[in-house]
């Protein structure tokens, strides 16, 4: 079957019409049927209402009902002493403390006291298994699984290193440092 050939130049090749249909402010058209409308309005728009009723950038999310979420999440924690060996972190952040000394300073920067800070313990982030074979895959060929055993006995040789190592990082636990008052608990004294 051959296709008949059409040119721009051609009459056939376009014809004028007139459509009506919903236009955003920044001149996209999105046609006339049931969501042309919340389409073409959502483009348009530069803000929205959020859940709480405040007005906000279309692209931003709430501080405030961010930050009523992120305090229920904290709330809603155990509570736990600090053991003073493991770090400690602020909720949600990657301000992390080893002591309280680190964590007066900080309080003094920012003029806030120990029981403004939610701080959380943090938990040991596991150093990812090193695959040799994934490490080499940009240069070794497609279904190639036979290195050299020196390559491969210095991978397991890593990966066990890896493993017996103490914690290289840290990262936010699922529990809180308890407060008692004003002052955190630990397990050796009441704060200062």
């Amino acid at each position: 079957m051959d296709q008949k050939i059409i040119l721009p130049t051609d009459k056939e090749s376009a014809s004028f019409k007139k459509v009506s249909g919903w236009v955003s402010a920044d001149g996209y058209f999105y046609g006339n049927d049931k969501d042309s409308e919340r389409m073409a309005r959502w483009a348009g728009s530069t803000h929205k209402v959020c859940d709480c009723g405040a007005i906000i950038e279309k692209q931003r999310y709430c501080e405030k009902c961010h930050d009523k979420k992120r305090n229920a999440q904290f709330a809603a924690m155990e509570k736990l002493p600090w053991d003073e060996n493991t770090p400690v972190v602020i909720f949600d952040s990657d301000e992390y403390f080893n002591s309280w000394e680190e964590i007066d300073d900080y309080c003094d920067e920012h003029e806030c006291i120990r029981s403004d800070l939610q701080l959380c313990h943090c938990v040991p982030s596991e150093p990812p298994y090193f695959d040799i074979y994934e490490f080499l895959s940009d240069i070794l060929p497609e279904d190639f699984s036979n290195l050299q055993d020196d390559i491969t006995a210095a991978a397991d040789e890593l990966n066990e290193t890896l493993e017996m190592a103490s914690p290289i990082s840290w990262e936010q636990g699922k529990t809180a440092v308890s407060v008692i008052g004003n002052i955190y608990e630990n397990r050796n004294f009441l704060g200062d």
